[in-house]
């Protein structure tokens, strides 16, 4: 090879060499913009701060409610069962005998007031419904069914108000009342177990009405 040939050809084989490390570099660039999927490259400072806003977002929607100590109120009853209303007739209890049943207070009242009888001065025949108020205890292991009766001077009985009374019951409050309380003179109120049997009874003094 003459000395001109082998100059050019070593000319054209830098020249090539040169445009081919240039071409890998402008790759190489690219490259490194881009993931092999397309997507973006951030740099770590933006990554960090972009987990920190997410984090925060997260916090503030997931963070309960702090309720202040003392600021809990609720609204129950204490531990008593409710009532039945007054004069209302009872089932059949499966035990009818006075076992376990207990009568603690027996008040003859012109009304209830929040479970409690009202204080009666005085009951005058004819001026209202005449009311017995009655708290028990029932320790057995069934329900029962008393009756209140209202006698006046040994007649036959008016009211025959039934009653339930559930098992396991320390402090029963229930009361009856009726409206045939329409003489003057002596009554009486009485509780009586299902089978009959007188648990309490409680004279007062009815006044004639005026003429």
């Amino acid at each position: 090879m003459s000395p001109d040939r082998r100059i050019r050809w070593t000319a054209t084989s830098a020249l090539a060499v040169s445009c081919f490390a240039l071409g890998f570099s402008v790759w190489s660039v690219s490259c490194q913009g881009r993931s092999p999927t397309g997507a973006r490259h951030e740099q770590p400072g933006a990554l960090h701060a972009a987990a920190t806003r997410t984090q925060a977002a997260a916090e503030h929607v997931a963070a309960p409610a702090v309720t202040p100590a003392g600021a809990v109120h609720a609204d129950v009853a204490p531990a008593e069962p409710a009532d039945p209303a007054p004069h209302a007739d009872a089932p059949s209890a499966s035990d009818p005998s006075a076992a376990g049943l207990e009568v603690k207070r027996l008040v003859v009242t012109r009304g209830v007031k929040r479970r409690e009888p009202l204080d009666t001065d005085q009951f005058t025949a004819g001026a209202g419904p005449v009311f017995a108020f009655v708290e028990l205890g029932n320790t057995s292991d069934t329900d029962k069914v008393i009756t209140l009766d209202f006698q006046h001077n040994g007649e036959a009985p008016v009211g025959h108000i039934k009653l339930k009374v559930p098992a396991h019951s320390s402090r029963w409050r229930t009361w009856g009342r009726t409206r045939r309380v329409d003489k003057g003179g002596d009554w009486t109120a009485l509780v009586r177990a299902a089978d009959g049997t007188e648990l309490a009874h409680t004279a007062f003094d009815v006044q004639a009405p005026q003429s």
